[in-house]
């Protein structure tokens, strides 16, 4: 059920309500999940660029996690793990 719920965690902004989490691999997922949400919003205020190129990057990466999240795995985001304070 935990795997559910760190996939959801990458479908935008679900992942607020799993920040407080006492489980560490929700939490993971959580963080994970609104750094990309966060970069694909920011990304959209990009005219052009963002949305045809960098959303669609953000996407993909967000899939992959989400499916990694369903394995019971932790895969950390090259670039957006580096943002982000465990």
């Amino acid at each position: 059920m935990k795997n559910w719920k760190a996939a959801f965690c990458y479908t935008g902004v679900l992942s607020i309500f799993f920040f407080k989490s006492k489980d560490d691999f929700l939490k993971f997922h959580a963080r994970q999940g609104f750094a990309l949400f966060t970069a694909a919003m920011l990304a959209l205020l990009i005219p052009l660029i963002g949305g045809l190129i960098i959303c669609p990057i953000i996407f993909i990466t967000a899939f992959t996690a989400a499916m990694k999240a369903l394995d019971y795995k932790k895969w950390k985001v090259p670039v957006i793990n580096r943002l982000i304070k465990y």
